[in-house]
C-alpha cells in the first residue's frame, strides 16, 4: 500500500466504527487527584465521546498476516494534555492516552487499494503517573497505568499485569516515554528518518547464527515472546503460533524460517509485533532463532 493510502486510510478511520457507550464521569463530579478515570486503587474505566472532544494524535496501519488482520491504531489524548506536551515535550501528571484498535474493510476504489476502518477490536487506555502512586497495583509501573478493554466486553479492563500483557509492545519506545510519538505529527516533533527512529532500525551489529544456544534462546523466549506467541501447532495468543518453524522450517505467513528471514522478521517487526532491532543483541537474535529452529 502506497504511503498515499495509507494517509487516506488514516483519514478514513475518524469518525467511523459505533458509538462508545462507556461512562465518562459527570460534569459536577469532583476530579480526583491524578484522573477522573481512576478510582482510589487505581482501576482505569475506559473514557467515553473522545472521538467528538478529545484530540486524535494520529493513526497507524498495521498490516496483518492477510488482509482480514490488517488493523487502523487511532489515538486520542484530552486537549489539556496534548497543550502540556507541546509545551515541555513531556506528558503531564495525569493524561489519559486513548488507542482504539479497528479492523478494516477494503476495496479497489478510485484512489487504488484502500482500506478502511470498521467496528472496534479492542481499547487501551494509559495514565499518566509521574508519582508511583500505586506500587502494589500490578497494572502500574514505569511511569504509566495500563488498561485493555475488548470489543466482546468494553466495560470491563481485562490486563492483568502491564509487564506481560502490556511492556513487551511498547518497550522498544522507552526513549520516547514508551509512546510512539513519531506517528503524532501534532506533537511538532521532527520527521524520522526513513525506516524510523534508532531504536527501531535494524541493528547493523553482525549477527552469528552459528553461536546461537536453543538453550540460552529458550530463556530469551519466555522473558520476550510468550506474550504473543506459543509453540503449540495451531494455538494463537496476540500473534501466531510460530511452531511450524521447527516442524517445516516455514513462517507464519508460508516464508521460508531461514535465519536470515527469522532475523528480519524480529529486527523489523510487522503484523502486529513490535521492532525488536534495538531491544535484542546480537547475541540474544542469535540464540532466540536457534531455540525457534530447534527440534521439539
Amino acid at each position: 500500500m502506497t504511503r498515499k493510502l495509507l494517509g487516506a486510510a488514516a483519514l478514513l478511520a475518524l469518525g467511523l466504527g459505533p458509538q462508545i457507550l462507556s461512562q465518562d464521569p459527570a460534569p459536577n463530579q469532583p476530579r480526583e487527584s491524578l484522573s477522573p478515570y481512576i478510582d482510589d486503587s487505581g482501576a482505569i474505566r475506559r473514557p467515553a465521546d473522545y472521538r467528538k472532544s478529545w484530540v486524535h494524535l494520529g493513526t497507524y496501519f498495521v498490516r496483518g498476516e492477510t488482509a482480514d488482520g490488517d488493523r487502523l491504531h487511532a489515538v486520542y489524548a484530552e486537549r489539556s494534555a496534548v497543550d502540556a506536551y507541546q509545551g515541555s515535550g513531556e506528558w503531564p501528571d495525569g493524561a489519559v492516552l486513548v488507542k482504539e484498535v479497528l479492523h478494516t474493510a477494503g476495496a479497489e476504489l478510485t484512489t487504488g487499494d484502500a482500506r478502511w476502518a470498521v467496528e472496534p477490536d479492542v481499547w487501551f487506555v494509559v495514565v499518566k503517573d509521574r508519582e508511583g502512586r500505586f506500587p502494589d497495583n500490578p497494572l502500574w509501573g514505569d511511569g504509566w497505568g495500563w488498561a485493555l478493554f475488548r470489543a466482546d466486553a468494553p466495560e470491563r479492563q481485562v490486563a492483568t499485569d502491564y509487564r506481560q500483557d502490556c511492556l513487551g509492545c511498547h518497550e522498544p519506545a522507552r526513549e520516547t516515554d514508551l509512546v510512539y510519538v513519531q506517528g503524532y505529527p501534532l506533537l511538532g516533533l521532527r520527521r524520522p528518518q526513513r525506516g524510523g527512529t534508532p531504536a527501531m532500525t535494524a541493528s547493523a551489529e553482525p549477527v552469528d547464527f552459528a553461536s546461537g544456544s536453543a538453550e540460552r534462546g529458550a530463556v530469551v523466549f519466555a522473558g520476550v515472546c510468550t506474550l504473543c506467541h506459543s509453540l503449540a501447532s495451531g494455538v494463537r495468543k496476540r500473534g501466531p503460533s510460530l511452531g511450524r518453524i521447527a516442524v517445516d522450517g516455514k513462517l507464519p505467513s508460508g516464508k521460508e524460517a531461514t535465519p536470515e528471514n527469522l532475523l528480519r522478521r524480529i529486527n523489523r517487526g510487522g503484523g502486529g509485533m513490535p521492532p525488536l532491532a534495538g531491544r535484542l543483541s546480537a547475541q540474544q537474535k542469535a540464540d532466540v532463532i536457534a531455540y525457534l529452529q530447534a527440534p521439539r
